[in-house]
């Protein structure tokens, strides 16, 4: 089968109000454990950097982190905070591409109306960014599926009340406009973040040089 030749990680930071603030580089190596020990290396820095802003650090992502990479950011976290002064991490993982399909009894449509939520598990939501607006009964003109969202850290300690306001969160960043870049079905978070590892993917296909995306001012702003 295919070998694993080069580990790449990055980070898109932004606000929970949608303003993006920077990308970083978290790891960019030739085997895994260089790559597990440069991801705690800038992670470190790059959280420290943040770190007295902010009270939650949530990440968005749309795979599965590994148990080893898990361990590292949560080994960060830690090694940060003190008795007094304990941050919130939590990982969000979305998944767009799913076997949920619903039906709303809330209008002649039946299509739910944008912003939904359901509750699936005590980790698991079925998040609708697109569906039926409030103010029209017109049907859109492409019905989007519902969007799965997972907590994958932490798996029992996030309250319901909580995951809501972390779901509502990443329901506003959908609408977050970076100069005509609207994300929409997705955070835009997330999707920036799919369109950098396409971007990535086939440079190394084509054989091109590698991009600084640190140094490359994103074309949104």
């Amino acid at each position: 089968g295919d070998r694993i030749k080069r580990y790449f990680a990055y980070s898109i930071l932004t606000e929970s109000t949608g303003e993006y603030k920077e990308l970083r580089v978290l790891s960019e190596a030739a085997s895994f454990d260089q790559h597990i020990d440069t991801l705690k290396e800038r992670l470190a820095a790059a959280i420290t950097r943040h770190y007295a802003n902010y009270d939650n650090f949530v990440v968005h992502t749309t795979f599965a982190i590994k148990k080893d990479e898990m361990n590292a950011i949560k080994q960060v976290i830690s090694s940060l905070d003190s008795d007094s002064e304990a941050k919130m991490f939590t990982v969000m993982k979305f998944n767009e591409h799913n076997k949920f399909f619903a039906y709303s009894h809330g209008a002649n449509s039946m299509i739910p109306f944008e912003s939904t939520c359901v509750q699936l598990s005590f980790t698991e939501y079925l998040l609708w960014y697109a569906g039926l607006q409030y103010h029209t009964s017109r049907i859109p003109a492409r019905i989007e599926r519902p969007v799965h969202v997972k907590f994958i850290y932490p798996e029992k300690d996030t309250s319901p009340a909580t995951c809501r306001i972390h779901l509502q969160n990443a329901l506003d960043i959908s609408g977050a406009n970076w100069r005509g870049f609207n994300a929409k079905s997705l955070p835009v978070s997330v999707f920036y973040a799919k369109l950098v590892a396409d971007f990535y993917r086939e440079f190394r296909r084509l054989g091109l040089e590698d991009i600084n995306f640190e140094t490359v001012t994103p074309w949104f702003l």
